[in-house]
């Protein structure tokens, strides 16, 4: 499990998704608002799919290839003894996310909509005290 947990924050943190504070001062204040509040036309979903090592197979079977699709990563944990999938992407819903995944991986998938968030962000999504 900590493996996994690690394996996730290393995905985020390679996508750029802790970030440096993008915002200062009362821009970051009035912009973080507006940010939060106006998504992209796409949204990016975090696909985890725990997988067996047969799974894993017919999922290289699948793929064999086939290009990734624009705008996905792909981190695997399978070559380190956890036949885990942790895919990031931009679809236009969780659905289209996990569609976006071998089928032999799609059906023990979790998807979980994500956003980039500066800390500033967090801030406001967080209030202290609340």
């Amino acid at each position: 499990m900590n493996r996994s947990i690690s394996l996730v924050a290393a995905a985020l943190a390679v996508a750029g998704f802790v970030s440096a504070p993008a915002f200062a001062g009362e821009k970051a204040a009035a912009a973080a608002p507006a940010a939060m509040a106006k998504p992209a036309e796409k949204g990016w979903f975090m696909v985890t799919a725990p997988h067996t090592e047969a799974e894993c197979k017919a999922a290289q079977g699948e793929m064999a290839g086939k290009a990734m699709p624009e705008g996905m990563t792909c981190y695997m944990g399978c070559m380190h003894g956890d036949h885990t999938c942790f895919t990031l992407c931009q679809a236009d819903s969780a659905d289209a996310a996990k569609a976006m995944i071998p089928a032999s991986l799609a059906k023990s998938a979790k998807v979980t909509q994500v956003d980039k968030m500066t800390p500033e962000m967090m801030k406001m999504a967080h209030p202290a005290g609340k």
